[in-house]
């Protein structure tokens, strides 16, 4: 994609927080290099150990919810993008204050992957059986299905803190990579007010009134005006979306509506694509009612 001039005076302060923890991070280094050779071995552990989770204590409360008030001092994970990923054609609804009433669709062909590193700090602190729990309630499945959803979902060894859809570790004001996912903006709520403080309001209108397949930088630009503070720049993370199940549009031409044997159409989707075995099962099974 040709950079513009928004993109040269833009400074991601994704990128910025990246550069601040590398520091902080070969700081570390260069102090446990110092330290008595005495207490090596414990240093390198601890080491490996801050390399293995490397995620900060705030950043891990946006996925933990501890219950105070329980005897056994419980906690449950919030399922979000940023464990889960996301295939093409699920249906992400916000649920921050900066995605309030925000709905997208993955298009065609693309995948969001959660972060390695967010999935393993999550298992490490709360446990792997409780965050499967907290998975089977979010979708209503049973545990060992819920097993099955959660080691099929998307993830990789990608940065925590990239937007949504962006399939490289790049700032975004010096990208031109190709988004590993585009998304279709069915609802745009909240966004549609800080889109006209910088007055694109109907640019944004636009993009949804005509189902237009956009990628992450289509919809942070509208977002920030060049040299002015005030932007909204990180309203694509992945925390601040949930996949949930939702209808499918069935257009009239639909070979299904035509064929007289069809007697019942699947309308809702659930995590993701099921495999065919999975889908061949799944229209025999839980098939909704064509009205």
């Amino acid at each position: 994609m040709p950079k513009t001039s928004d993109d040269e005076d833009y400074v991601d302060p994704m990128e910025e927080e990246e550069d601040d923890q590398e520091k902080t991070h070969n700081k570390e280094e260069t102090t446990s290099k110092t330290s008595k050779r005495t207490n090596s071995s414990f240093s390198s552990n601890q080491r490996n150990s801050n390399k293995k989770k490397n995620i900060s204590e705030r950043r891990l409360k946006n996925y933990i919810k501890h219950d105070s008030k329980s005897k056994n001092k419980s906690s449950s994970v919030d399922i979000n993008v940023g464990l889960t990923g996301a295939r093409a054609g699920d249906i992400l609804h916000g649920c921050g204050e900066d995605t309030a009433n925000v709905i997208l669709k993955i298009d065609s062909g693309g995948i969001v992957y959660a972060p390695s590193i967010v999935r393993r700090t999550v298992e490490d602190e709360v446990g792997h059986d409780n965050v499967l729990s907290s998975f089977a309630k979010h979708f209503g499945l049973s545990v060992a299905a819920a097993k099955l959803r959660y080691d099929d979902c998307p993830e990789a060894d990608t940065p925590n803190h990239c937007p949504l859809g962006q399939g490289c570790s790049h700032g975004s004001n010096m990208c031109d990579c190709e988004p590993a996912a585009r998304f279709i903006i069915l609802n745009q709520g909240i966004w549609q007010h800080f889109a006209s403080v910088h007055g694109n309001d109907e640019e944004l209108e636009e993009m949804v009134r005509e189902g237009r397949s956009v990628c992450y930088r289509d919809v942070l630009k509208l977002m920030h005006t060049a040299g002015q503070p005030g932007g909204k720049l990180l309203i694509l993370r992945p925390r601040l979306f949930k996949i949930v199940a939702g209808p499918l549009e069935v257009k009239m031409d639909d070979a299904r509506l035509k064929d007289p044997n069809t007697t019942f159409i699947d309308a809702t989707r659930g995590l993701s694509e099921p495999s065919t075995a999975d889908s061949e099962e799944a229209t025999t099974t839980t098939e909704s009612t064509c009205c």
